[in-house]
């Protein structure tokens, strides 16, 4: 684990003829006299054998000179930009480099001094990669709101925002990577085989700096979480529980205290306008054949919002650093899968090769995309399965399903009608016709973002487990946001009010909602509810890869079934109506013949009844194994 430590001090041999003190491991501001090399350092053993060393000095000017000392390793080339302050080496390691740094030989005047670059071999080898798979179930959590192993780092001197309040919504809260590591039996009791955080890199941002999408460091983990070594531990120990870490990657922008947007390479680094110019939220524009440049330019160039700048991907020098960010994470790491931030808004170019990138050097690592918008069309153009015009091949394992989620909400929430209730489940899959195959879409019921799932359906138990049913048996990756288990209900109106502390996770908390003990007994319920349909999929390893047959609803009624060529079934019946239904089983024969032996696994209040026809009452579901 030493080898992963993040310090700087390793790669400062001299500058200028002084010898300078690194910066400290919390937060990697300029000052002068810095001197700073991203990566860290780099890595012996990747299939694409040249990298890009950034080299940062306020003191440097125009004249300063690199050389490379290391007779074996090749400088391709350097690259100068406008601000004297940068130098980007294109390095050339031999294949099967033995050496533990690169010496370079660094020149501004008449004195030569030697700088040393790190060079190690891959701490993650690509087979030691998990892929996310249609047998996970992941669980995502905000490290900030979750839990606070580590009362030390609360507050970190030096940052912009010292403030620790946990009274209100947008002030930090002290949840860390420790608190995380503390609860990872919980998690895993749960049944849950993936997590993913919320991004924990350093968020050095004056106010609201606890969701952390506004990254001012992207080497370095926030120091009020931890560093770089707690998180790789953090992803060890979840390997030896047999669960998968997940990344949220951002990169579309980044935060406006960023040390390079302080002082940027040149100015194109940045997408400028005259004045103020937010994104339009409108990613239509990329694809639509009637479509304007400006309205197109809008969308992938507008900034987020004011503390976020929207940063260009076109950017040679900013591609390169981005994607090598990337690889550098999932190598010291193990990142079994990355989630893609605001997938529609970075130039698609751009994450057409970034993505694979991470595929050439990595296979196994799952990689997401975050594509918040309804229409299915709009959603599944950045499938790696179809391809749009001019648009590249994503490469994409799968993208976030909004499309199943807002059908899930009409389908519990809306009475059934020609095209409203539980026919929304039936018509959103049709729309599966797109894709070449079964996709590997993630599936949820709530996140960081939207409204608590348990208040969307109106605090109601019995829509709560409909919903649930649905998610954990019908195709894709399912998800759970913390909390839901537990019955954590609010609406966003703002988002705050989403993402309230899990109780329990501070010291001080007068309940323990980690504990059977401090819920109450319909948490308790929910918690036994998601424990057991988690537990099942895991001892059903053949229904993640199996097929999908589903039926136009009959009475409300929504029919699908899971399936292989093994002989493997289940049929999955939910009634989201307030109405009992007795469910006639011939419209179904096409998958369940005469003599089909019914067994129910679960359910609210279903029955088989003698003669076959299953019985549900309102807002029921059932779920039937078929032999």
């Amino acid at each position: 684990m030493t080898t992963r430590i993040y310090q700087h001090a390793t790669l400062i041999l001299a500058f200028l003829g002084l010898l300078v003190t690194p910066a400290p491991a919390l937060a990697q501001k300029l000052a002068p006299d810095d001197f700073r090399m991203d990566p860290p350092h780099w890595y012996e053993g990747l299939k694409e054998t040249q990298f890009q060393l950034l080299i940062h000095a306020e003191n440097m000017t125009s004249e300063a000179i690199f050389e490379v000392a290391s007779r074996e390793v090749v400088l391709d080339s350097v690259v100068t930009v406008s601000n004297p302050h940068y130098r980007f080496l294109y390095l050339r390691l031999p294949s099967g480099y033995s050496g533990d740094a690169v010496k370079l030989r660094y020149r501004q005047g008449r004195k030569w001094q030697e700088v040393c670059y790190p060079i190690q071999n891959l701490p993650t080898t690509p087979d030691h990669i998990e892929a996310l798979n249609t047998s996970d179930f992941m669980y995502l959590l905000m490290p900030d709101r979750f839990a606070n192993g580590d009362y030390d780092n609360d507050v970190v001197d030096g940052m912009n925002e010292t403030k620790l309040n946990r009274a209100w919504m947008y002030d930090r809260h002290g949840g860390d990577l420790q608190g995380v590591m503390d609860r990872l039996e919980y998690l895993q009791d749960l049944g849950v085989t993936a997590l993913w955080l919320n991004p924990v890199l350093e968020n050095d941002e004056p106010k609201t700096s606890y969701h952390g999408y506004a990254t001012t460091d992207s080497y370095a983990i926030d120091p009020r979480y931890g560093d770089v070594e707690l998180y790789c531990a953090l992803g060890d120990s979840l390997r030896t529980r047999g669960m998968k870490l997940v990344k949220d990657v951002i990169y579309n922008h980044w935060g406006d205290q960023h040390w390079i947007v302080l002082d940027p390479p040149d100015d194109t680094w940045v997408n400028t306008w005259p004045e103020f110019t937010r994104t339009s939220h409108r990613p239509y524009t990329l694809f639509d054949p009637y479509g304007s440049q400006h309205d197109k330019d809008v969308m992938t160039d507008g900034w987020f919002d004011h503390h976020m700048p929207d940063i260009n991907q076109r950017n040679l020098l900013l591609a390169d650093y981005l994607i090598q960010n990337t690889l550098w994470w999932v190598a010291e790491a193990g990142l079994d899968a990355l989630r893609i931030d605001t997938y529609y808004y970075p130039d698609q170019e751009f994450m057409a090769s970034l993505v694979a990138r991470v595929r050439q050097e990595f296979p196994n690592c799952f990689v997401f995309g975050e594509c918040w918008i309804r229409d299915p069309v709009a959603l599944n153009w950045v499938s790696q399965r179809v391809s749009y015009r001019d648009l590249p091949d994503t490469r994409l394992n799968g993208i976030t399903d909004f499309p199943l989620y807002f059908s899930t909400l009409d389908a519990l929430n809306r009475e059934t009608g020609w095209e409203s209730g539980a026919i929304q489940w039936y018509i959103t899959l049709a729309n599966d016709v797109l894709l070449d195959e079964q996709p590997d879409h993630i599936l949820f019921l709530d996140n960081h973002d939207l409204s608590r799932y348990y208040s969307m359906v109106g605090e109601d138990f019995d829509k709560y487990q409909v919903g649930l049913v649905f998610l954990m048996t019908t195709r894709g990756i399912p998800i759970i946001y913390y909390g839901t288990e537990i019955l954590m209900a609010n609406f966003c109106d703002p988002d705050g009010k989403v993402r309230s502390d899990f109780p329990g996770g501070w010291n001080e908390d007068p309940v323990n909602k980690f504990e059977e003990a401090g819920r109450t007994s319909e948490e308790q319920a929910a918690f036994e509810f998601v424990k057991e349909l988690a537990w099942w999929r895991q001892t059903q390893q053949w229904l993640g890869d199996s097929q999908l047959m589903h039926f136009i609803p009959q009475d409300g009624v929504y029919v699908y079934f899971r399936y292989d060529a093994l002989g493997n079934k289940v049929m999955v019946a939910l009634n989201p109506q307030n109405k009992e239904v007795e469910l006639s089983l011939e419209p179904y024969r096409e998958m369940l013949p005469e003599d089909a032996d019914l067994r129910l696994l679960m359910s609210n209040g279903a029955k088989i009844e003698e003669g076959g026809a299953v019985n549900l009452p309102g807002t029921s579901y059932a779920l039937i194994r078929v032999f």
